[in-house]
């Protein structure tokens, strides 16, 4: 089993910055809905989803996307997924 990077995500969890990171979002489904929430997240706030598929990333059936946005927008992300009743089954920094 790979050993985590507890430190790493802690810092990640303190930065307070605009520094945009990729984020990978990975859902239940890539559905209208879940990209509604993030085309919404996009027009008033620092988030772009970036183009083409996720690396490793089935084309057939997208369950994941790639975004580049600050640390602190996660949560606020998340938040929105959840209220659009949206699964989320990982996030993960890249």
């Amino acid at each position: 089993m790979e050993m985590l990077d507890i430190q790493g995500l802690e810092e990640l969890a303190r930065d307070y910055t605009e520094t945009c990171r990729r984020i990978i979002f990975v859902l239940g489904a890539l559905d209208e809905v879940a990209m509604q929430v993030f085309l919404d997240m996009q027009s008033h706030a620092p988030v772009t989803i970036e183009p083409g598929p996720v690396p490793g990333g089935s084309v057939a059936y997208r369950r994941s996307i790639c975004v580049s946005t600050p640390a602190q927008m996660i949560p606020e992300i998340l938040r929105a997924l959840v209220g659009a009743n949206v699964g989320v089954y990982q996030i993960v920094a890249v």
